[in-house]
């Protein structure tokens, strides 16, 4: 280095040193934001890979793979998400010890949310946990029954403060205010409000509520029709009139409009599941006609089958049948069961399917609309 007055000037060879630490720290620079930058995607990789492996019905291998990825890094809010979602599968096949299962699923989404407070994925979810405890506990104490039911509403108006346009959230919350017992907080001028909300913003969803608060006030045949002149071959509205029909015992006319709905929307085709729960009722209800409904519930799980469906609905569909079939006696039932376990073990013991927000992936939102307190 050269001194001329007060100005200090580098040689070349000090310039060629400065150049090459620049270079050296700019290189570790763009490897570390790579590396930073990469390891999210990884863990959403290995979350994944936790899901996957559960639709193929490998629901402790991917508890597991979740329990590790959370054990690396406990702020991971989309592996306590699905984590969440993989003790609520294991529930519903639990017997008695769905509720054990159930707090796990608890503490994972809250821990989920804790990380990631405003994502209305985790947070509806929770509302699916919180339904499912409320629903239980319905059935006994009356107390606690009604602090679950006011949970559940808080866990529903959390999801619309986020995002107030989500029209299944606005539905359950009608629901959870509108056709619960007195004595469980009902609250039904809270559930009109939300009702005069939602149709003035979709006309399908608001004829929804409509059914859900006035389902006998109404004549809901008439309504859906006007609604399919109003929006022709709409999906929604020919599900709700094929169900209202079967409903009805009017199975000729249902068929005709539920055939259509699936037709219009493949996503439909749990319609199939529907069905068969109608006819198994049926089957119940008179037992001189059991063998005959048997058979229609085997040839609409049939056609459910060649839908495809990932290993813990195919299960559900397996034992579902496999149920009826032992109420008739047939041998055919125990063959079912076991391809059910085979299949999933923990596959859903209740009589409806469960709920498709079990099943979408991880980071989409569910819009997957079923009634909580409705059959169908």
């Amino acid at each position: 280095m050269r001194e001329y007055g007060i100005i200090k000037i580098k040689t070349v060879s000090q310039h060629k040193n400065v150049f090459s630490i620049f270079a050296l720290l700019l290189i570790l620079s763009i490897s570390i934001s790579f590396i930073s930058c990469g390891q999210p995607e990884i863990k959403e990789d290995y979350v994944k890979k936790a899901y996957e492996l559960r639709l193929d019905g490998k629901v402790d291998e991917a508890e597991a793979l979740l329990i590790d990825i959370i054990a690396k890094d406990s702020t991971n809010a989309a592996a306590h998400y699905e984590l969440a979602r993989t003790y609520y599968h294991m529930s519903l096949g639990m017997g008695d010890a769905i509720l054990e299962y159930l707090q796990k699923s608890e503490e994972s989404i809250n821990l989920a949310i804790k990380h990631d407070y405003d994502n209305v994925i985790y947070n509806f979810f929770a509302c699916r946990v919180g339904y499912l405890e409320a629903y239980i506990a319905m059935s006994g104490d009356e107390d606690i029954a009604r602090r679950k039911l006011n949970k559940l509403r808080k866990l529903y108006e959390t999801v619309l403060e986020i995002e107030p346009e989500y029209h299944e959230a606005t539905l359950y919350l009608i629901e959870a205010y509108g056709i619960v017992p007195e004595n469980l907080g009902k609250d039904y001028t809270a559930a009109e409000n939300l009702g005069m909300e939602i149709d003035g913003k979709d006309r399908i969803w608001g004829a929804k509520a409509l059914t859900v608060l006035r389902s006998k006030a109404i004549d809901v045949e008439k309504l859906w029709k006007m609604k399919l002149d109003d929006f022709p071959d709409n999906p929604d509205a020919l599900e709700e009139l094929g169900k209202f029909y079967l409903r009805e015992n009017k199975t000729e006319e249902g068929l005709k409009y539920l055939n259509q709905a699936m037709e219009r929307d493949s996503t439909k085709t749990y319609i199939y599941l529907d069905i068969a729960r109608q006819y198994t009722i049926n089957a119940l209800m008179d037992k001189s006609k059991l063998e005959e409904n048997t058979l229609l519930v085997e040839e609409v799980i049939n056609k459910y089958l060649e839908t495809n469906p990932i290993a813990p609905l195919k299960a559900f569909a397996f034992g579902f049948l496999g149920n009826l079939k032992l109420k008739s006696d047939d041998d055919d039932g125990l063959l079912l069961l076991g391809q059910a376990t085979m299949l999933d073990k923990y596959y859903s013991r209740f009589s409806v399917m469960p709920s498709m927000d079990l099943f979408v992936p991880p980071d989409e939102i569910s819009h997957n609309h079923r009634y909580l307190f409705r059959p169908m």
